[in-house]
């Protein structure tokens, strides 16, 4: 759904700028080491997590590939929450960059309506 039926006539440079805007929000990381030291905490914490299930599993008396599986799962299930968590935060971040230029092309069309020595 478009909130903008302008949006096809923006030109290519517009558009460009709008999605320089958009990756700017977006890092890639090379190594964990980029990490910023609360994110590094944040993932000690999952790190850890993982940890836990192995051992469980282990304490269980599971073999390697049980375990190995397990792990596999927990990271499947955790990656697809990402990737979900990822497309809502762009799509939202899209639709308020759309409300903020409709915004702006409204105030331009009111303030062609006020008359100069209104207050």
């Amino acid at each position: 759904m478009k909130m903008n039926r302008n949006l096809e006539n923006e030109t290519t440079g517009q558009k460009e700028k709008s999605n320089e805007e958009i990756n700017s929000k977006f890092k890639t990381l090379n190594s964990l080491s980029e990490l910023p030291p609360e994110q590094k905490q944040l993932w000690d914490q999952h790190h850890t997590k993982i940890i836990d299930i192995l051992v469980n599993d282990l304490a269980k008396g599971s073999d390697y590939d049980s375990r190995q599986d397990s792990v596999i799962e927990y990271i499947a299930f955790q990656q697809m929450q990402i990737h979900g968590i990822q497309k809502e935060i762009q799509n939202s971040l899209n639709l308020m960059l759309e409300m903020g230029k409709e915004i702006d092309r409204q105030f331009e069309k009111v303030k062609t309506m006020i008359p100069n020595n209104w207050n």
